[in-house]
């Protein structure tokens, strides 16, 4: 036994090694590759409007905006990539220009306020293939975002009274000037779906969803994504999933010149299929 453990250890490193050059080759044969895209849409904050009655006179509560992102990122394999992306949420606008009647110490006389915001966001891309040509795409990560606001806004502070009898004005105010930038880091999620319009270029619609609590924000929106995915530096596929066109891209065991010919013995090969002898 003492004389076979030489011969067990080589074949047991021969095995490893095998497995480990096995696991490197499969890891190339991958597809792997860089994509990008970009997409405009509509953004929804969902802010509460509070005292901001839009239905008043003067009043006004955007709750929705034109926004958008461009993104890129890299196929870790062919289910999963790294994401980096920039999201614009747009401008939505605040305003009361009517006073208010009744009005009670604290409340809102007038307002004109404009709320903007923007993200990055790192996160990873998990892809489903549903169909040949169609993917499902979950999106999680992280989102930094900065959130401006500008403008002003008048509060009541005192009311009086003619008489008695008449009802109570405002009799003075207090001006805020409402200007501030935040800067925040939170969790996003996101959801859509692909389809492949042309090798390389794909088709998608996306929800994206910044979780922030009153800042909450979503963005719908569609767009174009491209990219190269490659198989041991070979391109391969389209920027979707392309498993199947990646894999026909792998080298086949042997030259074709070995397959057609056979091996080549003392650097001559015998006569075959053309009847030469190469030296």
């Amino acid at each position: 036994m003492n004389r076979m453990s030489p011969v067990v250890r080589q074949m047991g490193l021969a095995v490893v090694a095998g497995a480990l050059m096995g696991g490197a080759s499969l890891a190339m044969a991958r597809p792997v590759g860089l994509y990008f895209g970009g997409a405009s849409g509509v953004s929804v904050n969902t802010r509460s409007c509070g005292q901001y009655d839009f239905k008043a006179a003067g009043g006004a509560c955007d709750r929705a905006s034109m926004g958008g992102k461009w993104f890129g990122g890299y196929y870790l394999n062919p289910d999963l990539g790294a994401e980096v992306s920039y999201m614009r949420f747009g401008s939505v606008n605040r305003r009361k220009g009517a006073a208010t009647t009744s009005p009670a110490v604290g409340d809102i006389d007038s307002a004109d306020i404009q709320d903007s915001a923007r993200a990055w966001t790192v996160g990873l891309n998990v892809q489903i293939e549903i169909f040949q040509s169609f993917t499902n795409h979950l999106r999680l990560g992280w989102a930094f975002t900065r959130n401006d606001t500008s403008g002003y806004e008048r509060r009541v502070s005192a009311i009086s009274r003619l008489t008695p009898s008449d009802p109570y004005y405002a009799s003075a105010f207090t001006t805020t000037d409402m200007g501030k930038r935040e800067y925040r880091g939170v969790p996003y999620f996101g959801a859509g779906m692909s389809g492949l319009l042309m090798p390389h270029v794909r088709v998608f619609s996306a929800w994206d969803f910044v979780i922030d609590g009153h800042r909450s924000k979503h963005l719908l929106s569609a767009g174009v994504q491209g990219g190269r995915r490659t198989v041991g530096g070979r391109q391969c596929g389209n920027p979707g999933r392309a498993e199947g066109a990646c894999s026909e891209a792998l080298p086949e065991s042997g030259s074709p010149a070995t397959r057609e010919r056979g091996p080549v013995r003392g650097g001559l090969r015998p006569a075959g299929a053309g009847g030469r002898f190469n030296g």
